[in-house]
């Protein structure tokens, strides 16, 4: 059996540094992608305890804390977790099990892996927030433009 090599102490300080920039780019993404959300999205409304699964037509994990749920091609809520969920980010599935046909804040969600060699890798468990109905801000200035155009046409001198 051969004595294990000494790594030279700066190996060590080389792999902490790399971890860390990794860890930094990933948070550094996952900020974006929120001050993305914020700034493309308004609130519209009062949070809600609960949603209608049947209506959700899509889901789009934001980060670790936020997952958007569209409902129609115009209606969104988005949820703001309790506490940070270390196994939700982007590319990641969500399983959910309402109870009474209804979607709410006290319920979890699972999270598995989709993307892994296997066919999926069950996650943490999650507990949702409130639901809270967001608007796309461009939606508001073409409803706005739209709106403010007819009475420009009607006006006569």
């Amino acid at each position: 059996m051969e004595p294990m090599q000494k790594l030279p102490a700066y190996y060590f300080f080389l792999l902490f540094a790399t971890a860390s920039m990794n860890l930094q780019a990933k948070q550094s993404a996952a900020e974006a992608r929120l001050e993305a959300f914020n700034n493309e999205f308004t609130e519209v409304g009062d949070a809600e305890n609960c949603i209608n699964p049947r209506r959700i037509r899509n889901i789009q994990i934001i980060d670790k804390q936020h997952i958007l749920f569209r409902l129609s091609s115009r209606d969104y809520v988005v949820n703001k977790l309790p506490r940070t969920c270390w196994g939700l980010r982007r590319g990641a599935g969500l399983i959910y099990s309402p109870v009474a046909m209804r979607l709410c804040s006290v319920d979890t969600v699972r999270i598995f892996d989709n993307m892994s060699s296997r066919a999926f890798q069950l996650g943490p468990v999650c507990g949702l927030g409130k639901f809270t109905p967001v608007r796309r801000r461009n939606e508001d200035q073409e409803n706005l433009a739209a709106a403010i155009e007819p009475l420009d046409t009607e006006v006569e001198n």
